[in-house]
């Protein structure tokens, strides 16, 4: 097959000055080079879906960056020690999307994350500290509100929830197979009053550990300020309430009556639930019955430690069904256990 049809012009040292190839040759190159780049602009296009720690979905791209779409079914999660390279582009994904509050709080404890990481915080921790500092920013004239979201910070790994309060000065640690949903409603998880001020974290462990982790907790909450306060009926639930007192300095007492006022446990409430409180050697147990919708008379426990850190203080109530008391002991002890102050 002839490639060229030449028309040989040679000069007059025998050097050829001119080549003509075939229409047919001329198309099939064009062809080639058209396909060739065809499959770099896909290849460069191209997406894979992945999924994180907590089955979220994610997309790599082809040259290895990550792109975190914030979408309906978006929910927020503490950080892993794992995942620097997603919560990266993350944060700045939801401040594009003008959700200021959940970029601080996964920024803030991504910092708690890489503080126990030191080898990766070289490579993060000036990203995410430049995100934080540019909410907080952005975001001057309600720093009181942002502040509410980056203190206490959160991480976990395969065997504890890490969490840790600059300005309550305490840490502790949660097993790993308890739960924490980011807050919709900050009413139900910050107070601030002529009297006090109030952060509250709340984490769960359903008994049926198959079911969706995602379930909503509004209902469970509700009772945090009503007389059901302790019916956790499939869960267990882990609160722990950092408070400033701005009139006066607590002692134990004081902040048992505190915590009983705000509960609505009054002595009629106590009379009519079979309520009392013993003190044992990590806090307090307090037991009461409970009369539920199908008329069956349940009890539940909770156990209760204060932390008195002059006009601040710490309270810890975990309360659970009394057949999980077993399992809820060990938990209890591996939390009282890893309580600092500082």
């Amino acid at each position: 097959m002839k490639l060229v049809d030449a028309v040989d012009s040679k000069s007059t040292d025998g050097n050829i000055v001119s080549v003509r190839f075939r229409p047919s040759v001329i198309l099939f190159f064009f062809l080639l080079i058209s396909s060739v780049n065809t499959l770099s602009s896909e290849a460069k296009t191209h997406k894979k879906k992945q999924k994180d720690f907590y089955s979220r979905e994610y997309f790599e791209r082809w040259d290895g960056k990550i792109e975190f779409p914030i979408e309906q079914d978006y929910f927020s999660v503490i950080p892993t020690k794992k995942d620097f390279r997603i919560y990266a582009e993350e944060v700045p994904a939801l401040m594009e999307k003008k959700r200021f509050l959940e970029a601080c709080f996964l920024s803030s404890s991504s910092l708690l994350c890489l503080e126990k990481d030191i080898s990766k915080k070289e490579i993060w921790g000036e990203r995410f500290q430049k995100n934080l500092n540019l909410i907080f920013s952005i975001h001057h004239d309600r720093l009181e509100e942002f502040k509410k979201f980056s203190d206490p910070r959160i991480c976990k790994d395969e065997n504890s929830i890490y969490v840790d309060s600059k300005e309550y000065s305490y840490s502790l640690e949660i097993p790993s197979e308890f739960e924490y949903k980011f807050p919709k409603d900050s009413k139900r998880n910050f107070e601030d009053s002529r009297s006090h001020k109030i952060r509250s974290l709340y984490f769960y462990q359903k008994q049926n550990p198959s079911s969706n982790q995602n379930t909503d907790l509004e209902e469970e909450l509700k009772k945090i300020t009503s007389e059901e306060l302790y019916n956790t009926h499939s869960k267990l639930i882990l609160s722990i309430h950092s408070t400033v007192h701005k009139l006066d300095i607590p002692n134990l007492e004081s902040m048992i009556e505190f915590w009983e006022r705000k509960r609505g446990m009054n002595e009629l409430w106590k009379k009519n639930y079979n309520f009392s409180r013993e003190k044992i050697s990590e806090g307090f147990l307090t037991k009461f019955n409970i009369l539920e919708k199908n008329g069956i008379v349940k009890q539940y426990y909770v156990y209760e430690k204060y932390l008195i850190l002059s006009k601040r203080e710490v309270s810890i109530f975990f309360s659970f069904p009394s057949e999980m008391e077993t399992k809820a002991n060990s938990y209890w002890k591996k939390i009282i256990s890893s309580i600092k102050t500082f």
